[in-house]
């Protein structure tokens, strides 16, 4: 079974953990891309901590694959927290990140071949490929703060 996703959600885990390194506390207030840093961090933290909740609630109603989003529904569901996420004092976002890319990318990799293996033929590779929605935000969070 191709788990290709595992190395490239572990190179994108690097890639934020040396993006924090680099990184001041007044970085964090940094608006890029429309979103201050820290809101930046809270969302990919948010999103991959409801991609385990999507696996474990499908697994524990006997399997399948977790429901699709569309992208209403995203934009609505970011819509809805950003106020809560600019709330949250912004050098907490650096634990919650990786905490929860760590825990994401632990638990996906965990997961059993058939699970893998419907979760591919179904259309759904980025409940398991994190790296590919990081990388929509490293990029340029990344490009604005080149040393």
């Amino acid at each position: 079974m191709e788990r290709a996703y595992i190395a490239r959600n572990y190179a994108s885990r690097q890639r934020l953990r040396e993006l924090l390194d680099r990184l001041t506390d007044d970085d964090l207030q940094r608006e890029v891309a429309g979103w201050t840093v820290a809101v930046t961090l809270l969302h990919l933290a948010f999103w991959d901590r409801l991609t385990v909740r999507r696996w474990q609630r499908t697994i524990a109603d006997g399997g399948g694959l977790p429901q699709s989003f569309g992208q209403p529904f995203l934009d609505l569901v970011n819509d809805s927290a950003i106020d809560t996420w600019a709330g949250i004092p912004a050098a907490a976002a650096r634990d919650a990140v990786l905490t929860a890319a760590e825990d994401c990318d632990r638990y996906v990799a965990d997961l059993p071949e058939t699970i893998v293996a419907a979760a591919l033929a179904g259309g759904m590779e980025r409940t398991l490929d994190r790296a590919t929605h990081r990388a929509m935000h490293l990029d340029p969070l990344e490009a604005a703060f080149e040393r």
